[in-house]
């Protein structure tokens, strides 16, 4: 009895601590990835370097942390196409998909890379990430097989968090505070 009492108050602690991983308004906990991490493009060829959520600092980053999943990838597809059929300026605005490989189905990685590069050949100027060990989840405290929206200020701080599909009040209002940020 004491035991299970005891991994109760375990699991609500960490359940707490994730949640308060991600507060609007606060800083947002520093992800760097330096295994495989951003695919950056050069003409027809594709490389890897390390990326950090600290990169992009002084523009709007729009986040999207996602499960190597073909039903993960469509949660928050209705977002992402307003996003970008609003066109804001590239230059004020950072487009950042960060894929979980650690959550990919065996045998699948091939696939999701082969996927991001046909992805950047068609918007060069989006940030794809690779998080081979699945740190954001851990550091962010999001679940597995999700999809999470995160959108940080020009200073890094969080201004908009959601795990799972937003609705179309969110999309809308959400791409109302993307446009106050800039």
């Amino acid at each position: 009895m004491k035991a299970t009492f005891t991994l109760l108050l375990y699991l609500i602690t960490c359940a707490v601590t994730a949640a308060a991983a991600m507060n609007v308004g606060n800083a947002v906990p520093e992800l760097a990835i330096a295994n495989r991490g951003e695919l950056v493009m050069d003409g027809d060829k594709f490389s890897w370097q390390s990326w950090s959520t600290g990169k992009a600092l002084g523009q709007v980053q729009v986040i999207q942390y996602l499960a190597p999943r073909l039903s993960t990838s469509k949660l928050n597809e209705p977002f992402i196409n307003a996003l970008k059929a609003r066109g804001l300026p590239k230059n004020k605005i950072a487009s950042i998909s960060i894929v979980n490989m650690d959550d990919a189905a065996m045998g699948s990685s091939h696939f999701v890379v082969s996927g991001m590069k046909d992805s950047k050949k068609l918007s060069p100027a989006d940030v794809m990430v690779v998080d081979e060990k699945g740190d954001g989840l851990k550091k962010w405290g999001l679940a597995k097989t999700n999809s999470a929206i995160v959108v940080l200020d020009k200073t890094g701080n969080v201004a908009f968090f959601k795990e799972g599909a937003l609705s179309t009040d969110e999309i809308a209002s959400t791409i109302k505070l993307i446009e106050s940020l800039l």
